[in-house]
């Protein structure tokens, strides 16, 4: 029974954190939104790098997911 607990809180704590990827994608998709509108001259790399990377992150939560 404690194993199986165990199973689910994991999962559930995958789920969640899944959810913040995709909140903080959202974030730095309006950020360079805002910026791109605006018309400023600024890198923006920096805010592309950071959706790339919660990009592979979230990759990698799902596949571990379905993985257990």
């Amino acid at each position: 029974m404690k194993e199986q607990k165990k199973y689910h809180q994991r999962k559930l704590a995958i789920i969640e954190m899944i959810e913040l990827c995709d909140e903080r994608m959202k974030a730095e998709r309006n950020f360079i939104e805002k910026f791109r509108s605006h018309s400023f001259f600024c890198d923006l790399s920096n805010s592309e790098k950071n959706m790339a990377r919660w990009f592979t992150l979230k990759i990698y939560l799902t596949e571990r997911y379905n993985r257990q």
